[in-house]
């Protein structure tokens, strides 16, 4: 099992009991690999207090991976943007990033642009 397989196992508490702090461990080994959807990841435990809580290391991981071109993360930028949270609000920004995401035919983005 890889980096990713063991920071989703102990996020879910699969084979064995839960870890968040264990989950963000693993999912930062990964993305310091440059692997977007661990960067992605990152920035869902950072935001959301999975186990660590800081938002601006979130908004770090999260402009990582919409660099990257990563859809999902270009939406989450977007709200980032739009609320203005670990960031200053810009909805130009936020539009700039909801449109790279739809582009690339991100579902919850093409719905809303729907």
């Amino acid at each position: 099992m890889g980096q990713l397989g063991l920071a989703d196992a102990y996020h879910s508490g699969r084979g064995g009991s839960r870890d968040l702090v264990a989950a963000a461990r693993w999912y930062r080994l990964a993305a310091g690999q440059r692997s977007a959807f661990a960067q992605c990841k990152l920035d869902e435990r950072y935001l959301n207090s999975g186990g660590v809580k800081d938002v601006l290391e979130a908004v770090r991981w999260i402009r990582l991976a919409a660099g990257r071109g990563y859809s999902r993360a270009q939406f989450r930028l977007r709200d980032l943007h739009h609320s203005g949270q670990g960031v200053l609000t810009d909805l130009a920004e936020s539009v700039r990033w909801f449109r790279l995401a739809a582009d690339q035919e991100y579902a919850a983005a093409r719905y809303q642009l729907g």
